[in-house]
């Protein structure tokens, strides 16, 4: 079986809680971004939840530095995770901050802030509430996990997502308000999406259909 790196912002075992329990029983190695020598030994990268991307990297100003929170470092080195299992070939997988650091890598944009930028409050609180807030995607386009005019009701917790997508890569879901919802690369294994399956009930489509596309990618 293959093993996957997952790239981590915290060591807070509390906080990574609900992604361990997501990926238990599968070969998955959790590693904070400043506690990695090398990525040879690993054949697939996952990238998961966090704070906001350094706007610069998209050619873009902090255009709201008040509410924005940056993981500088950690983008350097997601990104050069990226361009190494990019470059061999290897499944790279993300969520929610992960499907917008892979879209930057691929030269695509991000809206900075959906609520100021696009008006819809309908994928995170804005009273500030930590919890998901819920709604439907629908698949558009092929992929290797769900089939196309498929809906499913996802989790959200974010106030950034892509604008533009990166060179090869497809929109496949879209949110019911337009939010780009998951990314495929059209000739290589990279896929990710913007809901947090990790947090959904056992048994909905849009958590279980994930953990089997990630089960295929380690077997």
């Amino acid at each position: 079986m293959k093993k996957a790196i997952v790239i981590t912002g915290t060591e807070d075992s509390k906080k990574l809680r609900n992604y361990i329990r997501f990926f238990d029983g599968l070969p998955v190695e959790f590693v904070h971004h400043s506690r990695i020598p090398s990525f040879e030994g690993f054949d697939a990268l996952f990238l998961i939840g966090g704070d906001d991307i350094e706007p610069s990297l998209y050619g873009e100003e902090n255009l709201f530095p008040d509410i924005t929170q940056l993981e500088s470092e950690r983008d350097r080195v997601e990104l050069s995770a990226i361009e190494h299992f990019e470059r061999q070939g290897l499944p790279v997988f993300g969520i929610c901050r992960g499907i917008q650091i892979i879209n930057v890598y691929f030269g695509g944009t991000l809206w900075q802030d959906i609520p100021e930028q696009l008006g819809t409050t309908r994928h995170k609180y804005s009273s500030g509430e930590k919890r998901d807030v819920f709604h439907e995607v629908i698949i558009r386009a092929e992929n290797p996990v769900f089939p196309v005019g498929q809906r499913l009701k996802v989790n959200s917790f974010h106030h950034q997502s892509v604008k533009g997508p990166g060179r090869n890569l497809t929109v496949f879901a879209y949110a019911d308000d337009g939010i780009v919802e998951g990314l495929i690369h059209r000739e290589k294994p990279i896929l990710a999406i913007q809901w947090h399956p990790e947090r959904l009930p056992g048994g909905w489509p849009a958590r279980e259909g994930i953990r089997k596309f990630i089960e295929r990618i380690l077997s």
